[in-house]
């Protein structure tokens, strides 16, 4: 059994010395099946905050999607099976969630900065480290007099790309933050476990990655020869910067066919936004 809390939908932010920085905190894990979800009778609350009870006795992950967004068009859903938390957002394609492995990453807009939406990582089968990259960011509400305040290196006034990328630790308890808590000693830095070793790496410390940091170079064209040059966390390096488009959106996707495996995922790992 489980029970179904829907909310308006949220966004994130983080910040680091030199940058501006958005932080979405520890991923959910999205691990459930269309039987779990016609099973449940789920108890939940409407835009208001009001508490009701919704009967699901949907036969299909589509048609549940469906009921979900025209009962709430402007709200997400957060399912509770045990202590696993899935989060489906209206408009996305929630049959692929619930048959599928993966993590979503939520960044608040009240935490971070005006930046609001998602990042998901889907696992799609061929292959334990082939995952689909899906992006749903909104930074039209981006607060730029709050970024230059926490940093007088950020002083173009038209931010066009943002770098992002996975850390390793997560000490907030909030699921977003931004500038101070998203610094390197909060957020650990990328995750490379095979030290590729660009400056930001949570090896660049040691001897063997300073032999290596001015060396690094990380580019979609070289990831696609040779997955070794990159940082297993440096997205931005591996499949491209997020680009807002004239309205200040992001809504595309990438396959990573080297993605770190379900199993290295931890429940500390964040992905910080730089501008």
């Amino acid at each position: 059994m489980g029970w179904l809390h829907l909310q308006p939908s949220p966004p994130a932010t983080h910040h680091q010395k030199g940058t501006f920085l958005v932080c979405g905190g520890p991923a959910p894990k999205l691990n459930s099946t269309a039987q779990q979800l016609r099973s449940s009778s789920n108890r939940s609350t409407d835009e208001g905050g009001h508490s009701q009870t919704l009967p699901l006795s949907t036969s299909t992950p589509q048609s549940l999607h469906g009921f979900l967004c025209q009962q709430f068009p402007n709200a997400s859903a957060s399912v509770m099976f045990g202590t696993s938390k899935i989060v489906l957002l209206c408009g996305a394609a929630l049959g692929a969630l619930v048959n599928a492995q993966g993590f979503v990453y939520r960044f608040d807009g009240q935490r971070s900065a005006g930046i609001d939406g998602t990042v998901l990582v889907e696992y799609v089968g061929n292959g334990p480290t082939e995952a689909k990259i899906s992006a749903e960011l909104d930074f039209s509400r981006l607060d730029l007099d709050a970024v230059r305040k926490a940093d007088g290196n950020c002083t173009n006034a038209n931010i066009t790309e943002f770098k992002w990328h996975i850390h390793v630790k997560w000490n907030s308890t909030n699921t977003s933050e931004s500038f101070g808590q998203c610094s390197k000693n909060l957020t650990g830095n990328h995750y490379d476990p095979l030290k590729a070793c660009g400056p930001f790496s949570e090896f660049a410390d040691t001897d063997e990655c300073k032999a290596k940091v001015k060396s690094y170079n990380c580019t979609p064209a070289r990831y696609a020869k040779d997955p070794a040059v990159c940082e297993k966390g440096d997205l931005s390096g591996k499949v491209g910067a997020f680009k807002p488009d004239a309205k200040k959106k992001v809504k595309t996707h990438w396959v990573d066919k080297n993605f770190p495996t379900e199993e290295e995922n931890t429940p500390e790992w964040n992905i910080i936004i730089h501008a």
